[in-house]
């Protein structure tokens, strides 16, 4: 890929693993409607899609980090595929780092949602 001075921009690792998530929050939870939101009574869930600078809408997430294979080899030996494992860490904290919503059992009470 050519960049605007000439030279040429490092190539995309395509197959750089990467954890994007599904996000749907109860209707009940979310405090305010954005403006866009048509209402039904049939609707009882809100999907999380976030705004990139470029005007692109995404799933939170983003590509597994070194640190999040290091927490899933060292917090989580023996419970699975350290691969598998790493992909999520590197969802939750994406979700976290993008959103503030912490994915944990249990369920934070009702004053936190």
């Amino acid at each position: 890929m050519a960049r605007a001075d000439g030279g040429q921009a490092p190539a995309a690792d395509a197959a750089a693993p990467s954890a994007y998530v599904a996000l749907l929050a109860r209707a009940a939870w979310i405090q305010h409607e954005p403006a866009q939101a048509k209402r039904s009574q049939d609707e009882d869930y809100c999907v999380c899609l976030l705004e990139r600078p470029d005007g692109r809408c995404v799933f939170p997430g983003g590509q597994v980090h070194s640190m999040d294979c290091a927490i899933a080899d060292g917090q989580f030996e023996g419970v699975g595929r350290p691969a598998d494992l790493a992909l999520r860490v590197a969802a939750m904290r994406s979700v976290f780092a993008e959103t503030g919503v912490v994915l944990a059992e249990p369920a934070p009470p009702g004053a936190l949602r």
